[in-house]
């Protein structure tokens, strides 16, 4: 009897409410939300009023550097996750947002202070190299007239929209590696080496190392994107390229060199 008494008159804790959501068509799915998590708006997307961005927790999922590090690290695993956030980044824009201070937030609430016991320095530039990335995409893609309805469809379920504008009309719109993947493959995954290219392009452009992949390398290896021992394999593979270059500034001319040196060296996006 004391056993039921106590049973009777202790609290029962009860289970967390749940809340669906489906950003698609706004209807019962089977992804819930815990309510000590923000909830849905009257549209149907997660918002929260401190956050410049109405798909503020969308493009925080697919920058995040948990995300990119559990990709397949085959060639093009991340090409699904750059269309996503280029679709994620049309929708702001089209709601009058300020792209640059939304992608700030996004950064700042992944919370990279907490990675790897890196300096603030290096989180700052980690943040600056991811957001420079993304917004040049975005801007390739509007300039190449990719987000109309049937572009944005297909960014959308993570496919290449067509270019609907310029000399590459009617190609896909690919992503490419700044530093081929032949080249340095732990930078794979990594939003700051991959670069919308039409297809053409894209598949005409050799796996060379020129002045721009350097430099990125260079970057790339301050901030701790890329390991030493990537770093440093991938300037002695590539030691006579900077060879020529060094004596290009000093102004030997290229007409006397080898004609697939220069190639590599001279190539840049003309985005």
């Amino acid at each position: 009897r004391r056993y039921e008494y106590h049973n009777m008159n202790r609290q029962i804790p009860q289970p967390v409410s749940t809340q669906t959501y489906s950003q698609e068509n706004h209807q019962q799915t089977e992804h819930e939300i815990p309510s000590c998590l923000p909830q849905p708006n009257q549209q149907g997307c997660l918002s929260n009023p401190q956050f410049p961005f109405k798909h503020h927790f969308n493009l925080a999922n697919e920058c995040h550097p948990t995300t990119l590090a559990l990709l397949s690290p085959n060639r093009g695993s991340a090409n699904r996750g750059v269309y996503r956030i280029v679709w994620y980044l049309e929708l702001e824009k089209q709601e009058g947002n300020d792209l640059e201070l939304g992608m700030k937030s996004v950064m700042e609430y992944n919370r990279w202070s907490d990675q790897n016991n890196l300096s603030q320095e290096v989180l700052e530039q980690r943040r600056e190299l991811t957001i420079k990335a993304v917004l040049r995409n975005h801007s390739i893609a509007r300039r190449l007239g990719c987000l109309d309805d049937e572009g944005m469809k297909r960014l959308r379920e993570g496919k290449s929209p067509v270019i609907k504008k310029g000399p590459h009309a009617q190609q896909q719109l690919n992503v490419d590696h700044i530093i081929p993947h032949a080249e340095a493959p732990e930078l794979n995954n990594q939003l700051a080496n991959l670069e919308f290219m039409p297809d053409k392009m894209n598949k005409s452009k050799s796996n060379g190392i020129g002045k721009r992949q350097l430099d990125l390398a260079r970057t790339l290896y301050r901030v701790k994107l890329l390991s030493r021992q990537g770093f440093s394999q991938l300037f002695e593979s590539n030691f006579h390229v900077r060879t020529m270059q060094a004596l290009m500034d000093k102004g030997f001319s290229p007409s006397k060199m080898r004609k697939e040196h220069v190639s590599s060296l001279s190539f840049e996006s003309p985005f």
